[in-house]
């Protein structure tokens, strides 16, 4: 196997063929076999290497683009790029739709880690996907949960995938205009790249029949007491929380207060922890919408993936399923049931803060 910058060659005997596939992380495009003799591997990378370049002068900027990331480690503004580029493409598709164009507005966010945004982007993929199966009856296969610390690169490769999925809409509309890529600005940040993605994702949410709804964020909340019933189970005694009441008439912007709450005790637990999360401007309670809950519940289990990662000893999290129906006051009395489980982890936590590296935990 010979590597030359992002194209992976398998060489043969002297008869034999040289075959070359693209990482598919980075680029759909694809090339065509090549017969070639055998001969020294190095000046056949010099000759590939060539031949490359000349291939991502003639096939467009695509194939340009996806050589020069390759070519480095990928970094936010290569995210931050990729997003601006899938923003683009999909204001095509809005118009062709003929959406509407929602406002945006996201608050100021600072110190955000990758994880955040892949989160973050797992929501904008899962939006895609629910669009092109409303329009195409098509999805792209989901995301494996991520294992380990989470670098741009994966983050790079979530957005990516969710813009292929937004092209073969643009294909099935009938759109031919394409969105030229715009320049990689070296300023941008992982902040700069979760902004990016958030707007994208509220725009989405107008454009699908069956739009992100409280049974979306009730799932997700649910996922996110999934792994707090995991780290608590480190514990010597965890207590069982008590029983949620049940509240009526309660609106998104509750839920959407209630979550923020929760954010407040996981960021405790992570600053006793030795961590942190991000930082950000909180929207106006006025405009909160079901698409905007969910957002602060994805980052909710940003934060519990993280922990549950450096936990020794976690067992693995019960799957969160869909529920079926629900209103916000069942979202509202689930995440009241999680801030009970979070208190009582946190009070654990501030005991001893070595809990995660505690062998079996705290047992």
């Amino acid at each position: 196997m010979l590597t030359v910058g992002n194209w992976s060659f398998r060489v043969f005997s002297s008869a034999g063929w040289l075959r070359k596939s693209k990482d598919q992380a980075l680029s759909p495009c694809r090339g065509p076999s090549v017969l070639i003799p055998d001969f020294s591997s190095r000046l056949l990378s010099a000759v590939l290497t060539v031949v490359l370049l000349g291939v991502a002068v003639v096939g467009g900027a695509t194939v340009t683009a996806a050589h020069a990331v390759g070519s480095r480690e990928i970094g936010p503004p290569d995210v931050y790029r990729l997003t601006q580029t899938l923003r683009d493409e999909l204001e095509l598709v809005r118009r062709e739709m003929g959406k509407s164009l929602v406002p945006h507005p996201a608050g100021r966010v600072s110190r955000v880690a990758p994880r955040e945004v892949y989160f973050q982007a797992l929501t904008l993929f899962t939006k895609v996907n629910r669009l092109s199966f409303e329009l195409m009856r098509e999805t792209a296969p989901e995301f494996e949960p991520p294992t380990g610390e989470i670098r741009p690169a994966q983050v790079y490769a979530v957005v990516e995938k969710a813009l292929e999925q937004l092209r073969r809409i643009k294909q099935k509309l009938g759109i031919s205009e394409v969105a030229p890529e715009g320049p990689r600005n070296k300023d941008m940040t992982p902040a700069d790249a979760f902004q990016s993605i958030v707007k994208a994702n509220r725009q989405l949410n107008t454009m699908l029949t069956r739009r992100f709804d409280p049974s979306d964020v009730y799932q997700e909340v649910t996922r996110a007491l999934s792994y707090t019933t995991s780290l608590r189970e480190l514990l010597p005694q965890p207590r069982i929380p008590d029983e949620v009441p049940f509240e009526r008439r309660k609106v998104p912007a509750d839920v959407y207060r209630k979550l923020l709450e929760n954010l407040e005790v996981v960021r405790e637990i992570l600053e006793k922890s030795g961590y942190y999360m991000m930082d950000f401007e909180p929207l106006e309670t006025e405009s909160i919408t079901p698409s905007d809950v969910f957002d602060v519940a994805s980052l909710l289990v940003a934060e519990l993936v993280f922990l549950h990662s450096q936990a020794v000893g976690a067992a693995s999290p019960r799957k969160a399923y869909h529920p079926g129906d629900k209103f916000p006051s069942h979202v509202y009395q689930r995440a009241g049931l999680l801030h009970a489980a979070l208190s009582d982890l946190l009070v654990q936590v501030q005991r001893n803060p070595a809990w995660l590296k505690a062998g079996e935990g705290l047992r």
